[in-house]
């Protein structure tokens, strides 16, 4: 069975920096695109001052001409890809553009959903309400929130695997293996609150730290959970490596996106998250959702296959 990506665009700059993460992410996976439009055409209505001096027609003859035009650029993108080595088609679909995306993702079985989003900063960033942010909370299927650095033909280099080492996040280190381009480095990285046991210390979390007992034993069992995880990735030759900090998983993954480890930026940070159905949709959950507002590159909302 072929792999389906659906890569939703609106035809902005933003979209065009997703067209691009979109066809090296449907090189490595050797999925097919279906390129998806979505514009509420059936509920295009005259106003008042149309109807009343008689320009019915000429608003049903724009409306009409609009829709055209969507659907021959639609088009070309799906000839973009196609010209481009990937086998593409186009999806002019009729309905609200959040609902309608996620609606194709299911009708179509996707894989995956690439969808384009502004990195944002300043007060921007505390507003998750933009048409990206909404698929990657709604969407059962997995949504990948396209950002610029842009992945190369080779795909994303360098990721950021947040873990707190539940099914969940064994599936957001799955999908980020299937994604992530042949050599690539990818950094693991779990956050524990030593503050939670009495007499622990703060950092270094280093083998030789003389933490209280508790603090001690929950930190080497960490790492040694964390470093099989790791050890457990095979093929590609990938560089994979753990990293354990102290501290709430959000600073811990700030931390790592402003400064990392060696001073090379990340270009894709991958989380796991529910798929959910019913009012439960609505909670993305804490971490994958400050990931999805905060990180300046794109971001994998990984959910498990159905």
């Amino acid at each position: 069975m072929s792999t389906t990506i659906v890569f939703a665009t609106d035809f902005s700059d933003t979209a065009t920096v997703a067209q691009n993460v979109a066809l090296a992410t449907a090189r490595h996976l050797r999925a097919e695109v279906v390129c998806v439009h979505a514009v509420v055409m059936t509920e295009a209505r005259p106003d008042a001052y149309e109807l009343s001096t008689g320009q019915l027609e000429a608003f049903r003859s724009a409306v009409q001409e609009d829709i055209v035009k969507r659907r021959e650029r639609l088009e070309q993108v799906a000839k973009w890809f196609h010209d481009n080595g990937t086998i593409a088609s186009a999806k002019l679909a009729d309905g609200p553009t959040v609902d309608t995306i996620c609606a194709e993702a299911e009708r179509l079985d996707a894989t995956l959903v690439v969808v384009g989003s502004h990195g944002r900063t300043g007060v921007g960033r505390f507003l998750l309400g933009s048409v990206a942010e909404r698929v990657a909370r709604l969407c059962p299927r997995s949504v990948l929130v396209a950002r610029p650095p842009i992945a190369d033909s080779r795909g994303f280099q360098r990721v950021l695997i947040p873990t707190d080492f539940s099914p969940l996040a064994d599936v957001a280190l799955e999908q980020a293996t299937e994604i992530t381009a042949h050599g690539a480095r990818l950094d693991i990285l779990h956050a524990l609150q030593l503050h939670e046991f009495p007499d622990g210390p703060l950092l270094p979390l280093g083998p030789d730290a003389g933490h209280h007992v508790a603090a001690a034993k929950a930190a080497e069992q960490a790492r040694a959970t964390g470093e099989a995880l790791a050890a457990s990735v095979t093929g590609d030759q990938r560089d994979i490596a753990f990293h354990l900090v102290e501290g709430r998983a959000q600073e811990g993954i700030h931390s790592f996106l402003e400064d990392g480890d060696s001073g090379d930026s990340y270009d894709l940070v991958v989380v796991g998250t529910h798929g959910r159905t019913g009012i439960k949709r609505l909670l993305l959950g804490s971490v994958a959702e400050y990931v999805v507002r905060h990180a300046p590159c794109s971001v994998l909302v990984a959910r498990a296959k159905a």
